[in-house]
C-alpha cells in the first residue's frame, strides 16, 4: 500500500513536472512571441519616426527647394538692376547646393523597390532640368534675354511638371507605407494586448491550481516558475514603458511637424496674397506705362511739329534777311541817284561860275562901247544876278543833296545794322530753339522707348506673378496633405501611448499575481496579503 502510495505520489509529482514544464515552455513561448510582437511594433514605430516622416518632410522640401528655383528664375528674366541680379545668381546657386544635399538625403531614406524606381525618374529628370536651367543662367549672363525666356516657358517648363509630377508619386507612396506601418503597429498592439490579458492570467491560474492540488515539496519548482514569470513580467514592462517612451517622442514630434506645418501654411497663405497684390500692383503699373507711352507719342508728335514750324520761320527769317539784303541795295541805288544830281549841281555851279564871268566880260565891253553899251551892260548885270541866284540855288540844292545822301546812308546803315543784329539775334533763337527741339524730340523719343521696355518688363512680372500665385496654392495643397498625414500619425501616437499604458497596467497586474504566487510559495510575511 505504501509502495503504491509512493507511485502514485510520484505519478503526481511527475505530472505536476511535466505540467509545471509544460507551463514553463508555454509562458515562455507566450514571453518570446510577446518579444517579438514588441519588437515588431518598435520596428514600425522607428520606421514610421526614422524614414516615412522624415522622407515625407524631405519630399516637402525637395518641392520648395524648385519652386523656389523657378520662382528665382522667373524673377531673374524681369530683373535689369545689376546687383539684383547678383544676389538672384548667388541664391540660385545656393538653392541648387540645397537640392544636392536634399536628394542625397532622400536616397539614404528609400527602403523598397517601387520607391527607388520613382526616385531614380524623379533624379533623371532633376539632372536634365539642371542642365537646361544652367542653360538658361548663361543666356541671361550673355544678354540673350529672348533665348533665357523660351528655354524657361517651354523646356523647363516641361521638365518642371514632370519633376512635380514624380515628387507627387513618391509623396503617395511615403503616405501610403507610413499608413501601412502604423495600421501594422496597431495590429500588433491589439494582438500583444490580448495575448497579455488571456494568455498570461490563464497560465497563472493554471500555476496557482497546480500549486493548491499539490504539495509544497514542489514549492521549488513553483518557485523557480514565479521567477521566470516575473521575469517575463518585467521584460513586458520594460517593453510596455519602452513602447510608452517611443509613444510619447513620436507625439512630440507629431506636435511638433504640426505645428511646424500650420506656421508654413500661414506663412504661405501670406505670401499667397503677397504675390496677388503684386500682381494686381503689376496690372496697373502696365496699365500706367502704356498711358505713359501713349502720352510720351503724342508729346514726340508734338515736338516733331513744332520742329517743322521752327524749321519754317528759320527760312522765313532767311527771306526776310534777304528782302532787307534787297532793301538795302535799293537804298544805295537812291543814294547813287542823289551822288549823280549832286554831280549835275556842280555841273551847274560851273555854269553859273562861266556865265558870271561872262556877264563880267559883258560888263566890261559894255563900258568900252560907252551909252551905246549901256542896255547890254543892264543885260550883263540881270545876268550876273541871275547866275548869282542860281549859283546860290545850286549851292543850297548842293547842301541839300549832300545832307540828304549822309542823311540816306546813315540810316541805310543803321537799318542794315539793327536789322543784322536782329536777324542774327532771331537765328540764334531759332536755332537754339531747334537744338532744344531736337533735344526733346530725342528726349521723348528715349522716353517713348523706355515706356515700351516697361510695357514688356511688366508683362513679364505680371506673367511671373501669376505662376508665383499657381505654385503657392500646389505648395498649400500639398501642405494640406502633410497635414493630414501629421493628424493620422498624430491619432497613431496617441493611441500607441494609450495601448502602451494600458499595457503597462496589464505588467503591474501580472507583477502583483507574481508577488502574490511567490507568496503562497515562500510562505513569507514580508509581502503585504494581496486580495483577488
Amino acid at each position: 500500500m505504501g509502495t503504491v502510495n509512493r507511485a502514485k505520489r510520484f505519478s503526481l509529482q511527475l505530472r505536476l513536472i511535466l505540467m509545471s514544464a509544460a507551463a514553463f515552455l508555454l509562458t515562455s513561448a507566450v514571453g518570446i512571441f510577446g518579444l517579438s510582437e514588441m519588437k515588431d511594433i518598435a520596428g514600425r514605430t522607428s520606421e514610421i519616426a526614422d524614414v516615412w516622416i522624415p522622407g515625407i518632410q524631405g519630399l516637402s522640401q525637395i518641392r520648395n527647394r524648385i519652386q523656389a528655383i523657378r520662382m528665382t528664375d522667373w524673377q531673374l528674366l524681369s530683373t535689369e538692376d545689376a546687383e539684383g541680379r547678383k544676389k538672384l545668381f548667388e541664391n540660385l546657386e545656393s538653392l541648387s547646393n540645397d537640392m544636392l544635399i536634399y536628394n542625397n538625403t532622400f536616397s539614404d531614406l528609400i527602403n523598397d523597390p517601387h520607391s527607388q524606381t520613382q526616385f531614380d525618374e524623379y533624379k533623371s529628370t532633376w539632372i536634365k532640368y539642371s542642365d537646361i536651367n544652367a542653360k538658361f543662367v548663361e543666356s541671361l549672363k550673355a544678354g540673350r534675354q529672348s533665348e533665357g525666356k523660351l528655354l524657361l516657358a517651354n523646356e523647363e517648363e516641361k521638365l518642371y511638371e514632370e519633376m512635380l509630377s514624380h515628387l507627387s508619386d513618391l509623396e503617395v507612396i511615403n503616405y501610403d507605407g507610413s499608413n501601412a506601418a502604423r495600421d501594422a503597429a496597431t495590429a500588433k498592439l491589439k494582438s500583444s494586448k490580448l495575448l497579455v490579458l488571456i494568455f498570461v492570467p490563464f497560465i497563472f491560474t493554471l500555476a496557482l491550481l497546480l500549486l493548491g492540488y499539490y504539495n509544497r515539496k514542489i514549492s521549488l519548482a513553483l518557485a523557480a516558475l514565479a521567477d521566470r514569470l516575473k521575469e517575463s513580467a518585467d521584460i513586458v514592462m520594460n517593453q510596455g514603458e519602452s513602447l510608452s517612451e517611443m509613444a510619447a517622442q513620436l507625439s512630440h514630434s507629431t506636435e511638433s511637424s504640426a505645428a511646424a506645418l500650420e506656421q508654413t501654411a500661414v506663412t504661405t497663405k501670406n505670401i499667397n496674397q503677397a504675390v496677388i497684390e503684386a500682381k494686381n500692383l503689376a496690372d496697373e503699373a502696365a496699365q500706367a506705362i502704356l498711358t505713359t507711352k501713349q502720352c510720351a507719342t503724342a508729346g514726340h508728335v508734338s515736338i516733331q511739329a513744332v520742329d517743322e514750324a521752327m524749321k519754317k520761320i528759320n527760312v522765313s527769317n532767311v527771306e526776310i534777311l534777304g528782302h532787307v539784303e534787297q532793301n538795302y541795295e535799293d537804298m544805295k541805288q537812291v543814294t547813287r541817284i542823289i551822288q549823280t544830281i549832286s554831280e549835275k549841281t556842280k555841273i551847274i555851279n560851273d555854269i553859273v561860275f562861266q556865265t558870271k564871268l561872262l556877264s563880267f566880260n559883258a560888263s566890261v565891253e559894255a563900258a568900252r562901247a560907252g551909252d551905246q553899251g549901256k542896255g547890254f551892260s543892264v543885260v550883263a548885270e540881270e545876268i550876273a544876278k541871275l547866275a548869282e541866284v542860281s549859283g546860290g540855288a545850286a549851292r543850297e540844292i548842293s547842301e541839300i543833296l549832300q545832307s540828304s545822301s549822309d542823311t540816306v546812308n546813315t540810316i541805310v546803315e543803321g537799318t542794315k545794322t539793327r536789322i543784322a543784329v536782329s536777324v542774327n539775334q532771331s537765328s540764334d533763337h531759332i536755332k537754339v530753339g531747334v537744338d532744344r527741339t531736337a533735344a526733346c524730340s530725342e528726349a521723348l523719343q528715349e522716353i517713348v522707348a523706355n515706356a515700351e521696355k516697361a510695357s514688356r518688363l511688366a508683362v513679364v512680372i505680371v506673367e511671373s506673378s501669376t505662376r508665383q500665385s499657381q505654385s503657392t496654392t500646389e505648395i498649400n495643397t500639398a501642405i494640406g496633405l502633410l497635414s493630414d498625414a501629421t493628424a493620422q500619425n498624430s491619432s497613431l501616437a496617441t493611441g500607441t501611448a494609450k495601448e502602451s499604458s494600458e499595457m503597462k497596467v496589464q505588467s503591474d497586474i501580472l507583477l502583483e499575481i507574481v508577488e502574490r504566487l511567490e507568496y503562497e510559495v515562500h510562505g513569507t510575511n514580508t509581502k503585504k496579503k494581496l486580495v483577488i
